[in-house]
C-alpha cells in the first residue's frame, strides 16, 4: 500500500498491487522451471487481516519467496495473468492447458463489488478506485491473453446488470448462459445426454430476431427454455 501511495504522489495512478508487468518476468521464470525441471519459487499476495495473520505479516504485503513442494507433478495457476503475452515475455508457451474462466465486464465488476465489499470491508468507493486503476493493466494486459487460451468459458448475465454499482446480489447460475470458445474447434464435441438437450442454445440461429423454434419465439431475447441450474423436464 505504500508503494500506491508514493506511485499516487508522483503521478501514477495506474499502479496494481498484483504488480503488473514488474512480476511477469518472475511469472515467467516460474512457469519455464516447472516445465523443464517441476521446479520454481513462489509467493503471496495477502488481501486482508485474515490472510496476513498466519505470515505475521500486514494486509498488502507479500510474503518471501520460497521454493514449491519437491516431488510433484501438476502445477496448477489461478490468476490474472497466467496466459501474458509481450515482446519481452512469452507466458502462453508453457502451460500444457490454457483456461480462460470470465464474466462479462459488467458481470465481473459486480464480483467484485459484491466480495470486496462483503467479505473485504472495503466501500464502493475504494473498490471503484481499484477498478479505475488497474484499468489500463486489463486492458492490455488480461484481455488480449484469451487470444491465446486453449479453451475459454465466458459468463453471460440474462437479468439487468447496467449499472454494476448498485446490484445487491450477483446473478445466479439460472439468470446465466455460457458460452465456449475453443481456440481450435475441430474435432472437439460435447456428448449431451438426450434428456438435456434441450438446454443447448444455438447460437448463429437464435441471433438471427427472424429465426423460430419449435418450444416458443424466435426472438434471441426470449430464451424460455435455458435453464442452466434446472434439472425439471423438458416441458417447463
Amino acid at each position: 500500500m505504500k508503494l500506491l501511495v508514493e506511485a499516487e504522489k508522483a503521478g501514477n495512478k495506474n499502479l496494481a498491487t498484483s504488480g503488473g508487468k514488474q512480476s511477469f518476468p518472475e511469472l515467467e521464470a516460474l512457469f519455464r522451471d516447472y516445465a523443464t525441471t517441476c521446479s520454481g519459487r513462489r509467493r503471496k499476495y495477502l488481501h486482508d487481516t485474515e490472510e496476513a495473520a498466519p505470515y505475521k505479516q500486514s494486509p498488502g504485503t507479500f510474503t518471501p519467496w520460497e521454493d514449491v513442494p519437491a516431488n510433484t507433478d501438476l502445477l496448477f495457476y489461478e490468476g490474472l495473468h497466467g496466459a501474458v503475452v509481450t515482446p519481452e515475455v512469452n507466458i502462453a508457451q508453457h502451460p500444457d492447458l490454457l483456461v480462460g474462466v470470465v464474466p462479462v465486464i459488467n458481470l465481473e465488476w459486480i464480483q467484485k463489488l459484491y466480495r470486496d465489499k462483503k467479505q473485504r470491508g472495503y466501500s464502493t468507493e475504494a473498490v471503484t478506485d481499484t477498478i479505475l486503476r488497474r484499468m489500463p493493466d486489463y486492458v492490455n494486459y488480461i484481455c488480449p491473453q484469451f487470444n491465446h487460451t486453449h479453451v475459454n468459458f465466458q459468463r453471460v448475465p440474462m437479468v439487468d446488470t447496467s449499472n454494476p454499482f448498485i446490484a445487491r446480489d450477483i446473478p445466479s447460475a439460472d439468470e446465466s448462459m455460457v458460452v465456449i470458445r475453443f481456440r481450435q474447434p475441430e474435432g472437439h464435441r460435447f456428448s449431451v445426454p438426450a434428456q438435456h438437450d434441450w438446454r443447448q442454445l444455438h447460437e448463429p440461429r437464435q441471433h438471427h430476431c427472424g429465426a423460430r423454434r419449435q418450444d416458443g419465439t424466435g426472438h434471441a431475447t426470449h430464451l424460455h427454455t435455458l435453464r442452466l441450474a434446472d434439472d425439471g423436464p423438458a416441458e417447463e
